[in-house]
């Protein structure tokens, strides 16, 4: 009976000091390791510990932080993600070859990232303070032409056709709140619309239009794969992206909504969506800026005259969320074609202080394993680009990251344009951007809004384009 107890005691001895060696283990290193700054495995920033200041601490933000920093660069982290990941699906069903993923978001990782902003932050009070920062607003040389007056269609535009009689909001079940699907080898989030929030984005647009009566405000929805590729269930009622554009477009005072959607299912049999991404594919993207151009009545870019190259085995948000072996195999191609245009990008990179600056190209391949950034080296708050296409048009582009793909052929009909992401400017008093103030000393012919459908119907992403006016 000793010998029992002793032998007892002697594994509850052992258990513990290997328990204590590895608590003790992981906290030393811990304090070695270098933390990462991007996690390329999610492809997303990581976050960084804060530095100390007694307000920060009173507050309780210094200790959030720092738990959140914590968190992100927790030793062997990516191996944890991967085992969370495989566990997610191992227990998921499989129905009918579909496949469905539970997140706590729509799949789009820092692309839909919550505002910087919550009701306790500082809203800016003065417009006429700050931006400091701004070394933009002067015209590239070129042969430019006249500035047609404001207002669509101009003088070549095509006329605009009698509006329909508006549509009341998409009705429908809301239990399909968030999520991936999986189904013949592409990965999808879902969505799902609200009549709250498509009105608020109607808001948003009419209150642009009327800030700015002399400008042209374009609304370019783009919808995501989902309403393409979607299973029938997934596109009817509240989950009807082409009802919600819809619907949005007919309550516009005077804005004009792009319709993309019909640009984009004409041509869905061909490689327009990413399969293990979230994003539109370079040539979704330009059927959406052939849709923008005919529509405003300006010559598009022959894309058969740019030069075309591509990058290989890019595994983009819906695998980082997933995990998939499905769409592991799938992985996509990205192709970028190199501008016809020169142009000079000033990346404003820093949110914290938009005074730092960098120089960034249109189009270049990417240093991480997130590849969509060969697209103006992914988001940044604001970037002012120069170019040489003598047109003498210039416009401010308010957008998520659907729109940087985008963006390199709209280089072709703009002397200057002002990319303005609403989720990364506005983060501090100093460094607020107030549109109307930041336009006074630009000569702007057209305001474009553009967005992929989830950030129309996200509040947070609503509450960021709102405090840009």
């Amino acid at each position: 009976m000793k010998d029992n107890k002793k032998i007892t005691k002697i594994y509850e001895i052992i258990i513990i000091a290997v328990f204590v060696l590895f608590i003790g283990g992981v906290g030393l290193y811990s304090f070695v390791d270098v933390n990462p700054t991007v996690s390329e495995k999610e492809q997303r920033p990581l976050k960084q510990f804060p530095d100390f200041s007694l307000g920060a601490y009173f507050d309780g933000s210094f200790m959030q932080d720092t738990q959140d920093a914590y968190a992100d660069t927790f030793p062997m982290r990516d191996f944890f993600v991967t085992a969370n990941s495989t566990l997610k699906q191992l227990m998921t069903v499989t129905i009918n070859d579909e496949i469905f993923i539970g997140t706590t978001d729509d799949g789009t990782q820092d692309d839909n990232e919550n505002s910087p902003w919550d009701d306790d932050n500082t809203i800016i009070t003065n417009p006429n303070e700050g931006y400091e920062w701004d070394k933009s607003g002067t015209r590239v040389p070129g042969n430019s032409t006249p500035r047609p007056a404001a207002g669509i269609p101009t003088a070549t535009a095509k006329p605009a056709q009698p509006a329909p009689a508006p549509t009341v909001a998409p009705q429908g079940s809301e239990d399909v709140k968030g999520g991936v699907i999986i189904q013949n080898g592409r990965g999808m989030d879902l969505f799902n619309g609200s009549k709250t929030d498509a009105d608020a984005y109607v808001d948003f647009i009419n209150n642009l239009s009327s800030k700015f009566k002399d400008k042209n405000v374009i609304s370019i929805m783009a919808p995501t794969s989902i309403s393409m590729y979607g299973s029938s269930k997934y596109i009817q009622g509240l989950q009807d992206q082409k009802a919600w554009i819809d619907y949005i477009s007919q309550r516009f005072d005077s804005a004009v909504s792009i319709d993309v959607y019909s640009a984009l299912q004409a041509h869905k049999e061909e490689y327009i969506y990413f399969n293990t991404d979230h994003h539109w594919t370079v040539d979704g993207a330009y059927y959406a800026y052939l849709a923008y151009t005919d529509r405003l009545g300006i010559k598009p870019v022959d894309i058969s005259k740019l030069r075309k190259q591509s990058i290989d085995n890019f595994l983009g948000t819906m695998y980082t969320q997933t995990n998939s072996s499905i769409l592991k195999n799938n992985a996509d191609k990205v192709t970028y074609y190199l501008p016809a245009v020169a142009a000079k990008c000033l990346a404003h990179y820093d949110r914290e202080d938009l005074s730092k600056t960098k120089e960034i190209s249109l189009v270049s391949k990417p240093a991480g394993n997130n590849k969509y950034e060969v697209f103006l080296s992914g988001d940044n708050p604001l970037i002012v680009i120069n170019t040489s296409a003598g047109t003498g048009r210039s416009a401010v582009i308010i957008k998520n990251s659907y729109a940087n793909a985008l963006i390199p052929f709209l280089a072709h009909n703009y002397d200057n344009l002002y990319v303005v992401d609403p989720r990364h400017v506005n983060t501090t008093l100093d460094n607020g951007l107030n549109m109307e103030k930041y336009l006074a000393n630009k000569d702007i012919d057209d305001i474009v809004v553009c967005m992929h459908m989830n950030h129309v119907m996200t509040p947070s992403v609503i509450k960021c384009l709102n405090r840009l006016i």
